[in-house]
């Protein structure tokens, strides 16, 4: 007899077993929390080419850095001079920082173009109208022989102008990130740099300007204290941290009448 064929079992279908699912394992912090890097005045940079100035990768907030991009680079602020070199120095703040920020609402006052006369460097902003105006001045320019000058934009923070809601705003009262020149400690956390000044001993201002009283050594800032509305606008001279006389505003040379530099309670 034949072999007979083995009976077929029934088909039947055994749904597809969901695959296992995994514990998902939430996504690790960053590291590094948001940064702002704001360039800061030529006064304010280091002595001796900041030479104990860290990069800002490494920098702690609230300090001076000098930028790792490469010298040339068209972002870097190069402010900074020494030893026939230009850098650039920043001081880091975190993104949310409110004290260096730009009201955009600013503009200048329409009677002049700065509080002071200055010639127009060729290639810089030719007027303060408004913050960003400023931003795009230079600190600093590089003549066609290699002498390092001033920029126009130091003097394009000491105009006047206005804003929504007030006018005499000085720029670098609305412009403080553009001007570097928000409220901030006079020094690090560290105690070992010098980030901005609070009564500068070396500021003078010329007798020629009729202020008399402002000329006596160590007390120009508490001159401008009196009236500082209209005093932090005067522009004097000082020594910059390389001991080399250099041209300044009260708003720089006298940071605490003018509220932007003070010193830790």
């Amino acid at each position: 007899k034949p072999t007979p064929e083995p009976t077929k079992k029934p088909h039947t279908h055994k749904p597809t077993p969901e695959p296992t699912k995994k514990t998902e394992k939430p996504s690790p912090a960053p590291t590094g929390k948001p940064t702002k890097l704001v360039a800061i005045a030529p006064l304010d940079c280091p002595g001796e080419g900041g030479f104990d100035v860290k990069p800002c990768h490494k920098a702690s907030f609230g300090d001076i850095c000098i930028t790792d991009r490469p010298s040339g680079n068209k972002n870097a602020a190069e402010q900074c001079f020494f030893d026939g070199k230009r850098f650039s120095v920043y001081y880091k703040v975190r993104e949310d920082d409110t004290t260096f920020t730009d009201d955009s609402s600013w503009k200048s006052g329409d009677d002049a173009m700065w509080s002071k006369k200055v010639a127009v460097k060729e290639g810089s902003a030719d007027d303060a109208s408004d913050c960003r105006a400023i931003a795009k001045a230079e600190w600093t320019i590089v003549t066609k022989s290699g002498n390092v000058l001033p920029g126009p934009r130091e003097h394009m923070c000491a105009a006047l102008g206005y804003t929504d809601e007030k006018e005499h705003v000085p720029a670098y009262v609305a412009c403080a990130k553009s001007c570097a020149s928000g409220d901030r400690e006079a020094f690090d956390k560290k105690g070992m740099h010098e980030i901005c000044r609070t009564n500068d001993p070396y500021f003078e201002i010329d007798a020629c300007d009729h202020h008399d009283n402002a000329t006596l050594p160590g007390s120009t800032c508490a001159w401008v204290a009196e009236d500082a509305a209209k005093r932090c606008l005067e522009e004097g001279m000082t020594q910059d941290w390389d001991e080399s006389p250099t041209k300044a505003y009260a708003f720089r040379a006298c940071g605490e009448a003018c509220s932007t530099c003070y010193d830790k309670p």
